[in-house]
C-alpha cells in the first residue's frame, strides 16, 4: 500500500510538472491546444488582482486590475502596500475546449473564499466579506465537477478572498483545473493517504499504550503511545484538513485552536519520549527548556485569539528547529554509545528533520513541496521509532526475565542455606530421640520421647513441604525414569503409615489390581511423594475410619498401561465451596481446619504441581461428612525382561562389624549423633573436621567408606571429594547434607560422590545405605 501511494504520488507530480508548460501569463491561460491526454493543470502564474475589492464575477473589465503572483500569501506582499488582513479578488481568463468534462480543486486557504466560473458559484469556504463582522473563515479542500453549460470558449475564473482572523492571509496552495475523473482520483488520494496514516498512528498508539498498561510500565512507552495518538489528530485536523471533509460544521475557532495546541503538545510528548528512551545521552535541562517553551505557546494558543497566536507561531517554528537538532544530537550520541534501537532512532530523526524543514520552507513559500513527501516522511519516521520502542520493550522484557531469574536464584540460595541451618539442629533432635528410645526408657519416659519424635518429624515434614514447593516454583524439579515395583511401593506406603493411622484409631489398606504386572519404568520417588501426601492428608482428616490406597488398570497398550491411583477415606469430607481452594498453596478448606488439624496447606499444592509437571490431572470426589476420594490416571511403561528381585536376609548377624568409616563433619552435635549410630552398628570410626583433614587422614586401604558433610570451613565436601578422586580413591563416598534442593543432587554426582543421605536422617535409612555400599557391593 505504501509503495502504491509513493507511485501514485510520483505519477501525479510528474503530470503536474509536465503541465506547467501551460502556465498563466498576464492573467490568461490558454488550454485550447492541449491534446486528449490532458489530465490537470495548476493555475499558477500572474492573475489579475484587486486589493480591498470584491469584484463581481461577471466583470470582464481588467483595465483597473493589477497583476499578482498566484498562489502567494499577502504577508509577502507588504512592500507593495498589502497586509495579511483584508480582502481581495483574483481573476483569470481561461481559454478551453468546453465540450470535455472538467472539475476544479480548491485548497484550504488561511481565509474565506468564493470561487466562480463566469458568474456561477462553484465552491465556497466560509463567508467572504469586507470586514471582520460580515466574514467568517472555514477550512476545507473541495473538488467539484463543473456542469456542462457553465464553461465557454472564453471563461473568467474569479476568486474572492477575505481574511480578518489569521496572521497569514491569501492563497498558499495551487488551484487545480482538469479532467473530472483525474481530480476526483486526486481528492480520494489525499483522503486515503491521510486516513491511512491517521489510522496507523492510532492503532500504534493503542498498541504501545496496551504494552504500558499491561506490565511494561516504562514511561518511554507511554509517551510514545500518547505522541502517536496526538500526532494522529494533527494529521487528521490540519494539513489537508480531512476532519473538515467528514465534519464540515465544526466551528473554525475550535479547529484552529486544536491544530496549534496539538502541535505544541506533540513537541512536549516527543521530547519526553526521547529523554526517557535515552536518559544517559540527553543533555540536562534541555527537555525542561523545550517543554517550558511549548507550554508557553500552548497557553497562548488556548487564551489568545487566532490573529495573535498564529503570529507568534512563526517564532515557534524557528525555535523548534533547535529542538529537532537537540533530538538529532541525542540520537547520534545514543548511536555512538551503542544504545538499543539507536540506529533506527537516528535514521528516523534525520528523516523527520528533513521533512519538517521542507514543510516549514513550504509554509514560508521558499520551496514547493510535493504532496507525497510529508505523509511518506511521517510514515517512515513513525515506523522506525516504533522499531526503536519495540527494541526497548524487548530489552525491558529481557531485563525483567534476568531479574526474575536472579530473584529465583537468591530465593533458591536462601532456602538452601536455611535448609542447612534448620536441618542441622533437627538432625540432633531426631537422632538423639532415636538413641533415647533405643536405650530402654521407662514407660513415662517413652511416652514423652514418642511425643518428641512425632513433633520433630512433623516439623521436618513441614520444612520439606516448603522446600519441595520452592523447587517446583523455580522449575528445578527433575523427573527421572528408573525401575519401579508398584506393588512393593504401595505395601511400603501402607506399612509406613500404619502407626500414624492407629493413633487416629483408623487403618490403612492397599488394593492392587491382579491384572497389573509388577515392574514398571517411572519416577518412583515422585510417585511416592504424591501418594504419601494424599495418604497423610486422608489420615489427618479420618478418625475411627479407613483409608484405602488402590491401583487399578484402566487401559493397556503394547508398551505400557494407564493406571488409576486413588486414595479414598471415610473422613470429614469437603464441601463444594471449598473444593477449589484446597489445591492452592498455603490454603486449606477453612481456618478452623488449620487450627484443629495443623499443616502448611502445601501438601495438595505440591501433589498437584508434581502431577501437572507430568501432564497428569488430579481429581476429587467428596461429600461433606462422608469422606473424600483423590484420584488420577498416569501412564507407566512396562519394564519388560525384569523380574522382582527377592530380598534375601543377610547371613551376617552383625554385617557392619569392624567396617572402617571416615566421618567428615564439622558440627560436634552431628558428629555425636552419627558416631553413636555407627558405634551401635559396631563400625570402626575416625573423625575429620573438614575436607583438608580428610585429605590428610585418607589412605586407600584404611577405610571402607567415607561419610562426607558438604558445607564445611577450610574445604567443603565437594572439593575434598574431587581431590580424593583425583588421587585415585575408588571407595564409596556418601554425602551427609542438610540441603534438599535438586541442584545439590546434581552437584553431588558431578563432584564424584556415590550417594547422599539427607539430614536429619532416619537411622534405618543410613543403615541401608551402609549395607548397600559396604556389604552388598
Amino acid at each position: 500500500m505504501i509503495q502504491f501511494r509513493y507511485f501514485s504520488g510520483l505519477v501525479l507530480l510528474c503530470c503536474m510538472l509536465g503541465l506547467r508548460a501551460q502556465s498563466v501569463d498576464n492573467g490568461i491561460l490558454d488550454l485550447r491546444q492541449v491534446g486528449d491526454d490532458f489530465s490537470e493543470v495548476e493555475l499558477d502564474g500572474d492573475w489579475f488582482f484587486y486589493w480591498n475589492e470584491l469584484v463581481s464575477p461577471d466583470s470582464t473589465d481588467f483595465s483597473k486590475a493589477g497583476l499578482a503572483r498566484f498562489p502567494g500569501l499577502w504577508n509577502h506582499m507588504e512592500e507593495t502596500g498589502y497586509s495579511p488582513e483584508g480582502y481581495a479578488t483574483y481573476q483569470l481568463k481561461v481559454l478551453i475546449n468546453p465540450d470535455r468534462k472538467y472539475a476544479i480543486y480548491t485548497p484550504a486557504v488561511y481565509s474565506a473564499y468564493h470561487f466562480y466560473i463566469n458568474d456561477e458559484l462553484i465552491t465556497s469556504n466560509g463567508v467572504v466579506g469586507d470586514s471582520e463582522d460580515n466574514s467568517s473563515p472555514h477550512w476545507i479542500q473541495l473538488v467539484e465537477p463543473i456542469e456542462r453549460g457553465i464553461l465557454k470558449d472564453t471563461n473568467v475564473f474569479t476568486l474572492q478572498i477575505s481574511n480578518f482572523r489569521h496572521s497569514r492571509g491569501g492563497p498558499i496552495d495551487s488551484i487545480v483545473f482538469g479532467k473530472k475523473s483525474a481530480l476526483l482520483s486526486y481528492r480520494n488520494y489525499l483522503f486515503t493517504i491521510d486516513a491511512l496514516l491517521t489510522g496507523a498512528l492510532i492503532m500504534g498508539g493503542l498498541f504501545f499504550l496496551g504494552l504500558f498498561l499491561f506490565g511494561r510500565n516504562h514511561k518511554s512507552i507511554l509517551y510514545f503511545s500518547l505522541f502517536c495518538m496526538a500526532f494522529s489528530y494533527y494529521i487528521f485536523g490540519s494539513g489537508n484538513y480531512i476532519m473538515h471533509w467528514l465534519f464540515p460544521d465544526i466551528p473554525w475557532i475550535v479547529t484552529i485552536k486544536l491544530e496549534y495546541a496539538t502541535l505544541y503538545l506533540v513537541c512536549i510528548l516527543f521530547t519526553k519520549y526521547t529523554y526517557h528512551t535515552y536518559p544517559l545521552d540527553a543533555p540536562r535541562l534541555g527537555d525542561k527548556i523545550i517543554i517550558g517553551v511549548c507550554l508557553l505557546f500552548l497557553a497562548i494558543a488556548i487564551l489568545l485569539p487566532p490573529a495573535l497566536f498564529t503570529r507568534f507561531n512563526q517564532y515557534f517554528l524557528i525555535f523548534i528547529f533547535g529542538g529537532i537538532a537537540l533530538g538529532f544530537y541525542i540520537y547520534l550520541t545514543a548511536l555512538l554509545n551503542k544504545r538499543i534501537g539507536a540506529v533506527y532512532a537516528f535514521i528516523s530523526a534525520s528523516m523527520i528533520l528533513v521533512v519538517l524543514t521542507l514543510k516549514n520552507l513550504h509554509q514560508f513559500e521558499i520551496v514547493d513541496l510535493p504532496l507525497f513527501v510529508l505523509p511518506a516522511g511521517y510514515m517512515f519516521f513513525f515506523f522506525l521509532q516504533s522499531v526503536t520502542t519495540s527494541q526497548q520493550v524487548a530489552l525491558s522484557w529481557r531485563r525483567a526475565k534476568e531479574n526474575a531469574e536472579a530473584s529465583l536464584q537468591v530465593k533458591s540460595d536462601f532456602l538452601s542455606t536455611m535448609s542447612h541451618e534448620i536441618r542441622t539442629p533437627m538432625n540432633a533432635v531426631i537422632g538423639l530421640t532415636h538413641h533415647l528410645l533405643d536405650s530402654h526408657p521407662r514407660n513415662d519416659q517413652k511416652n514423652t520421647l514418642d511425643i518428641l519424635k512425632f513433633s520433630s518429624e512433623n516439623l521436618l515434614r513441614l520444612i520439606n513441604d516448603v522446600l519441595d514447593y520452592s523447587k517446583l516454583e523455580s522449575g528445578n524439579l527433575v523427573l527421572e525414569e528408573s525401575l519401579l515395583d508398584l506393588k512393593s511401593l504401595g505395601n511400603n506406603l501402607v506399612d509406613g503409615f500404619a502407626t500414624i493411622a492407629e493413633e487416629k484409631k483408623s487403618k490403612v489398606v492397599f488394593k492392587y489390581d491382579p491384572e497389573l504386572p509388577t515392574m514398571f519404568l517411572g519416577d518412583g520417588g515422585r510417585l511416592t511423594q504424591v501418594l504419601s501426601n494424599l495418604i497423610n492428608n486422608a489420615i489427618k482428616f479420618t478418625t475411627e475410619g479407613k483409608v484405602t490406597l488402590s491401583m487399578t488398570q484402566e487401559q493397556r497398550q503394547p508398551e505400557g498401561i494407564f493406571i488409576r491411583f486413588a486414595v479414598e477415606d471415610t473422613g470429614i469430607g469437603i464441601s463444594n465451596h471449598d473444593k477449589g481452594k484446597i489445591f492452592e498453596k498455603f490454603n486449606q478448606a477453612n481456618t478452623s481446619i488449620t487450627r484443629k488439624y495443623g499443616g502448611t496447606g502445601l501438601g495438595l499444592a505440591i501433589t498437584k504441581k508434581i502431577l501437572e509437571l507430568q501432564n497428569v490431572k488430579i481429581q476429587l470426589i467428596s461429600e461433606l461428612g462422608k469422606g473424600s476420594t483423590f484420584y488420577f490416571t498416569q501412564y507407566f511403561k512396562i519394564a519388560k525382561g525384569f523380574r522382582k528381585q527377592m530380598v534375601r536376609p543377610s547371613v551376617l548377624v552383625d554385617p557392619l562389624k569392624d567396617k572402617r568409616v571416615l566421618l567428615v563433619e564439622d558440627n560436634s552435635v552431628n558428629v555425636m549423633v552419627a558416631k553413636r549410630f555407627l558405634e551401635k552398628w559396631h563400625c570402626a570410626i575416625d573423625i575429620a573436621e573438614n575436607g583438608l583433614e580428610a585429605l590428610k587422614q585418607f589412605e586407600e586401604d584404611k577405610y571402607d567408606l567415607i561419610l562426607m558433610d558438604l558445607q564445611m570451613p577450610e574445604m567443603d565436601g565437594y572439593e575434598a571429594t574431587r581431590q580424593l578422586r583425583a588421587r585415585g580413591a575408588v571407595l564409596p563416598i556418601i554425602a551427609l547434607t542438610a540441603a534438599a534442593l535438586s541442584d545439590v543432587e546434581k552437584n553431588i554426582l558431578e563432584a564424584g560422590l556415590d550417594d547422599f543421605v539427607v539430614k536429619p536422617f532416619h537411622p534405618d535409612h543410613l543403615y541401608q545405605k551402609l549395607i548397600k555400599y559396604m556389604v552388598e557391593k
